[in-house]
């Protein structure tokens, strides 16, 4: 395990962007500024009572996923274990991210919902192509 860890971090190259919109909600969660509509009773229930959302893409880096792919074909026990340290790596990653959106938006004394991303709930996976394309 402490042989994944150190690894991982010598593969990471951690890159980040984000960028808000309106919202306007109909039978859909519609992002404005983005021009990007988001089916599913899920993310329309998580938006409902929100006028603003927050757009977020993180990567540790392609690096990661190709030697992921590599042990998978030579020690499936490392791959997953490191695969297992790449998502508590993304996801501590998000956890910063979404601090500095926190700070940046109480200024506006607004408030942040959880996280939400594609393929939680019934919103379909698919849209993140048309995410990263906005």
């Amino acid at each position: 395990m402490e042989e994944c860890i150190k690894e991982i971090k010598t593969l990471i190259t951690l890159r980040a962007t984000y960028k808000y919109s309106s919202v306007h909600i109909n039978n859909q969660a519609n992002l404005v500024d983005i021009n990007l509509k988001l089916k599913g009773k899920d993310i329309l229930h998580h938006l409902e009572e929100s006028n603003k959302c927050c757009v977020m893409a993180a990567t540790l880096g392609s690096k990661v996923d190709r030697k992921i792919l590599y042990y998978e074909k030579v020690n499936m026990t490392k791959a997953v274990i490191l695969d297992a340290c790449a998502t508590t790596a993304i996801e501590e990653y998000c956890d910063l991210i979404e601090n500095e959106v926190k700070k940046e938006v109480e200024k506006d004394k607004l408030n942040i919902n959880w996280r939400y991303s594609p393929g939680y709930g019934d919103l379909d996976i698919s849209i993140q192509r048309e995410l990263l394309k906005s």
